[in-house]
């Protein structure tokens, strides 16, 4: 039976923690704003207030593509239509499933 010289002690990877907070936030906000939308079209906020202003800016490209189909233009209530719906739904969906994910992959 042969004796083993000792291993050295692999070293680690640091953690990007600066990157994961950062992902996390952006993550957060964008899931956020589109909550926020939805609940403003429920809630009939009009859109020349100063929040519905803030919260179009990261939403519009999505709700204007999604705004080509036509079954997903027809309005549930108030001002929410089925595409802001369902794109606060995806976007929750994906925003966790990252967020999950970061969670996952630190030791």
């Amino acid at each position: 039976m042969a004796i083993r010289p000792p291993r050295q002690a692999r070293r680690h990877q640091p953690r990007h923690q600066i990157r994961d907070a950062f992902t996390s936030a952006a993550i957060t906000a964008v899931m956020l704003s589109f909550a926020l939308r939805a609940l403003m079209a429920f809630l009939d906020i009009p859109p020349w207030t100063a929040a519905w202003e803030i919260v179009a800016i990261p939403t519009d490209p999505v709700i204007a593509l999604i705004g080509r189909a036509e079954p997903l233009t027809r309005v549930v209530t108030n001002r929410l239509t089925v595409g802001e719906i369902l794109a606060s739904i995806v976007v929750a969906f994906v925003g966790f499933a990252y967020l999950a994910s970061l969670a996952l992959r630190r030791d």
